[in-house]
């Protein structure tokens, strides 16, 4: 098996057709599975995938129960046969018939590269281009410019080398699903450790911005979106020992953020979490200016290569 196509859906029926079609209209030449994780949507989801049930390459998996977003795409990571995992939510769709042979192709020349992303279109709810989503770098290499670039990022254009075929362990699960919504940093950080990620700087993809409705990261609001990228951070801070230093500034820097936005956020810190945030905001231009200084030394890093 070649690829594995994995579908993470919730909510999507306005747009879940054009998402499966898009991935039908891939030229792909290599054996291939699709498979979609239906997350117990309440809408009719289900009805709109049992058109699919008959082809033999869509596996379709509907939960009992509500799991959330990084839960369910654990599941189909562990179930992915490919020797490459593609991903695309629900309401995302790809715009480009050769996106897949042309990442493939990528990896399967450059054994140094985990990961091949694109640049997407960015849609509203009626699929009307609103905007970009890219990066204008052509690798990530480091865990500091992963964190730097990774707004940029579109996750529905990425493919990766499968290292989920065997069982993941527990700490890999524990990282993976920190926050039941922000599943793609967690990803991220744990295939950086795998090799670089390489920037196909085409536009393949579309990512659709909902921020009026849904359960969606986009549509939260910003302190709600903090307290999840927290638990994210922590994790990948307790799981990823190579710059601990730099995740243990980033993630002081979005708990003052939250403090700031509600001082009843306190209540939730313990202790030595209370000193250490009082610490940071004591020393707040001091630790302002190391973190602007780091985003430099980065970008101008990316710059030169």
């Amino acid at each position: 098996m070649k690829i594995s196509i994995v579908v993470l859906t919730y909510n999507h029926e306005k747009y879940l057709t054009e998402c499966i079609e898009s991935i039908l209209n891939q030229e792909i030449h290599d054996e291939y599975e699709i498979l979609i994780g239906n997350d117990k949507s309440p809408d009719n989801t289900e009805k709109i995938l049992k058109k699919y049930e008959k082809n033999e390459k869509i596996k379709i998996y509907n939960r009992t129960e509500n799991i959330g977003a990084t839960k369910n795409l654990l599941d189909l990571l562990e179930k992915s046969q490919g020797e490459y995992i593609a991903l695309l939510e629900g309401d995302d769709y790809w715009v480009d018939n050769k996106k897949l042979l042309k990442q493939i192709d990528i990896l399967d020349k450059n054994k140094e590269y985990v990961l091949c992303l694109t640049q997407s279109l960015t849609v509203d709810e009626n699929s009307k281009i609103i905007g970009e989503k890219q990066i204008d770098i052509s690798k990530i290499d480091s865990i500091k410019k992963l964190f730097f670039y990774r707004g940029g990022i579109p996750t529905g254009t990425v493919i990766f080398r499968n290292i989920f075929k065997n069982t993941v362990d527990k700490e890999v699960k524990k990282l993976l699903t920190s926050s039941n919504i922000i599943g793609d940093l967690s990803l991220f950080s744990y295939l950086i450790n795998y090799g670089n990620f390489y920037n196909l700087k085409e536009k393949t993809g579309a990512y659709r911005y909902i921020t009026n409705s849904g359960t969606s990261y986009s549509a939260m609001n910003s302190y709600k979106q903090g307290l999840e990228l927290e638990k994210v951070v922590k994790e990948i801070l307790n799981y990823d020992k190579t710059d601990n230093e730099f995740l243990k500034l980033y993630l002081n820097r979005i708990q003052y953020k939250l403090l700031k936005n509600n001082w009843k956020y306190l209540k939730t810190l313990s202790l030595w979490e209370k000193i250490d945030v009082f610490k940071y905001i004591m020393l707040l231009p001091y630790y302002n200016l190391k973190y602007s200084n780091i985003k430099k030394e980065v970008k101008k890093n990316a710059e030169n290569k």
